[in-house]
């Protein structure tokens, strides 16, 4: 790279603006992905699935970016301040999942301004000091979540000490293990049934939504969707068209594949009133 110190340096002050605006104009753009339930049409039940599927973000990445997207809904300022280098994505994140009330977020935003995450953090627990002990569980597959715990610094002990004996072992295991045997010792039955979530339409007799249900196996029939909670029941051919109760009209949705297919019938502004 034929570049001088200072030359190399001033590339990357503009580039560093670039990225800023760049991130902007996606954050934009996602909205627009998420108003439409375009992720949809992918197969994802959510914009977070269709950020890591399609786009290759990590789900910490995607997570941020859906935070960020909606704190900048409810202040566009946020924009502003990520353009200008004032925000950043972590801090924006953490402003919008950490905080519940409105005017909270409102007030760390306007005083998070060229803080670091840190600082942006130590003023949100001021405010919310049990996010310190809150434990945050994020799926990432079917049968895998990542998992954030505040430990104590004795359970760490412990759980070193732990896995130092137990060679090769990692943390799920250990605490599989360690779990596996207090409901051994409390005698409490460990079911892997899991409850089907789902929103029956009005008017549809039970008995042919039993039936949609075994057809379907309990989960989203959109081609590569394999959703299996906030399922709804959707007519193909919409009531206000004239479609029926029967069975072969019938479908099994995730909420957000009904919504996408509401919007493919009616129109995004017709819908847009209806949907959140």
């Amino acid at each position: 790279m034929q570049l001088s110190d200072q030359e190399l340096h001033a590339k990357i002050v503009t580039l560093r603006k670039y990225e800023r605006e760049v991130l902007v104009e996606l954050l934009e753009h996602l909205q627009e992905v998420f108003d439409r339930r375009l992720f949809c049409d992918y197969g994802h039940s959510s914009i977070v699935k269709y950020l890591v599927k399609e786009l290759g973000y990590s789900e910490s990445a995607a997570f941020r970016r859906v935070q960020t997207l909606r704190l900048s809904n409810e202040f566009p300022e946020a924009k502003q301040m990520i353009e200008k280098g004032e925000l950043n994505l972590t801090s924006a994140s953490l402003i919008q999942s950490g905080l519940k009330n409105s005017s909270d977020r409102k007030e760390i935003l306007k005083n998070a301004a060229d803080k670091t995450t840190e600082q942006t953090q130590k003023m949100i627990l001021a405010i919310n000091p049990e996010l310190k002990k809150k434990d945050v569980i994020n799926p990432i597959s079917e049968n895998e979540s990542r998992v954030h715990l505040t430990f104590s610094e004795d359970t760490i002990d412990k759980l070193n000490l732990v896995k130092s004996k137990l060679r090769n072992s990692n943390t799920d295991e250990v605490v599989n293990l360690a779990l596996t045997q207090l409901l051994e010792k409390l005698d409490i039955t460990n079911s892997n049934t899991k409850k089907v979530k789902y929103v029956a339409c009005k008017n549809v007799p039970r008995s042919t939504v039993k039936k949609v249900l075994t057809r379907a196996k309990k989960q989203c029939e959109y081609p590569g969707c394999n959703e299996k909670y906030n399922l709804e029941i959707d007519h193909i051919v919409p009531r206000a068209k004239g479609g029926t109760h029967l069975i072969s009209n019938l479908r099994l949705y995730c909420r957000a594949h009904n919504q996408r297919a509401a919007i493919k019938e009616f129109g995004q502004k017709h819908m847009s009133k209806f949907l959140q």
